[in-house]
């Protein structure tokens, strides 16, 4: 009894945490501003905001990987991020587990563009975990969300959603570093690459879907 009262004030405290944190027009200076000044107290901080987003579906995802750029050094950086990234592919899949069919068609009516998944062919869980995270087009907790509850294995969903955006995550985190400089080199080598990226993994996912109709 005492343990279920614990899990039910846990659950509380963190809506009530995810409640007070949203209700706020977060943007990029107000991540930065919240993180404290020491190396490892920020990178706990930045690992709650992707666990926070990971739960709410909310903080766009490269806005969390700019910041980082913009608050360690780029090793630093690119480690929190990749933390940061299976958290949002590990607390939704497993979340995404307890659901029926019923549950998942209500996800599915919500959220239209996960239709493109659906209808996507399964032969190669791993393939698709990739090529949908590499698109970009449907946010990538979102995606571990269906997928844990369409039966996809945890190994295929975190090895092929972490491939599917490492690419991008280095690349922003990358813009993170010298957005202060924009006259840099780096500022937009970091963004021709970004862009091309988008183009290409784009082309790709349209040109996979055409060929497997």
């Amino acid at each position: 009894m005492a343990k279920k009262i614990s899990g039910i004030l846990l659950g509380v405290f963190v809506l009530i945490i995810i409640y007070v944190f949203f209700s706020m027009d977060i943007g990029l200076e107000d991540i930065i501003n919240f993180t404290p000044e020491n190396v490892f107290g920020a990178a706990l901080m930045m690992v709650v905001f992707y666990g926070l987003k990971s739960l709410t579906v909310v903080i766009p995802l490269p806005l969390l990987e700019v910041a980082s750029g913009l608050i360690f050094s780029l090793p630093v950086a690119i480690a929190v991020n990749s933390i940061g990234i299976m958290f949002c592919i590990l607390i939704p899949h497993f979340v995404g587990r307890s659901f029926g069919k019923e549950k998942i068609d209500k996800l599915v009516e919500k959220h239209p563009k996960l239709n493109i998944v659906k209808e996507m062919d399964r032969s190669s869980s791993f393939f698709i975990c990739y090529l949908t995270r590499l698109a970009g087009i449907i946010p990538i907790d979102l995606l571990s969300l269906y997928f844990g509850a369409s039966g996809v294995s945890l190994k295929s969903d975190v090895l092929g959603g972490f491939s599917g955006t490492f690419v991008s995550m280095v690349l922003l985190t990358i813009f993170g570093q010298s957005i202060r400089d924009p006259g840099s080199k780096m500022f937009w080598i970091s963004i021709g690459l970004n862009v091309l990226l988008v183009i290409v993994s784009f082309v790709a996912f349209n040109m996979y879907r055409k060929n497997k109709k």
